[in-house]
């Protein structure tokens, strides 16, 4: 719990009335490497903060699978809309144990209409993925492979060391043999 306090505390929105609250209506909760916590199709009903651990989210056109994006801490930010209930469009899957600690959105719709604090530090929340996502977006336009791995590099760092090369390099949009050769270039230099 101390990962999601900490993040709450960095963040503009939240004060340690708020902090207070939200703690306690948080729910701890683990998941067994393999297991899928969304699917197309589905809604997400709770917005889930990774306290350590690994998950992808990706989506599948034909037999290939394209990562969105990797995570070992933070929110998780699918595809689905957790307040409009639309649909996702990807799978969230756990790539390791990680434990989550998960906050029911039926009772963050009732707390936020008597709390204001609330619905800004959701937004905030909501702005910060937003963010997250244009900037892979961003590095995902840099045309020549290499630069892209660099540029990935500066920002994603500890991701690239995960034992999961197949699934950087989906992230990152190369093929994981041309992945393994400019990591190996690199690493001399």
């Amino acid at each position: 719990m101390e990962s999601l306090i900490n993040k709450f505390r960095a963040m503009q929105n939240a004060d340690q009335g708020l902090i207070t609250l939200l703690s306690g209506l948080f729910v701890s909760r683990f998941f067994k490497k393999g297991a899928i916590l969304c699917m197309p199709g589905q809604v997400l009903h709770a917005l889930h903060f990774v306290d350590h651990g690994l998950v992808r989210g990706y989506f599948s056109r034909g037999r290939e699978e394209h990562t969105s994006w990797i995570l070992e801490t933070g929110f998780i930010s699918p595809s689905s809309g957790v307040f409009s209930r639309s649909v996702s469009t990807e799978y969230v899957a756990f790539l390791k144990d990680t434990w989550v600690y998960s906050l029911d959105m039926t009772l963050v719709k009732t707390l936020a209409e008597k709390e204001i604090r609330l619905n800004h530090l959701i937004m905030e929340i909501c702005e910060e993925k937003m963010q997250e996502r244009i900037q892979t977006e961003e590095l995902l336009r840099i045309g020549h492979a290499e630069d892209r791995y660099l540029a990935f590099r500066q920002f994603y760092e500890r991701l690239l060391d995960l034992p999961v090369h197949d699934i950087t390099a989906s992230l990152m949009n190369i093929e994981p043999k041309y992945l393994y050769k400019i990591k190996k270039k690199h690493l001399r230099s």
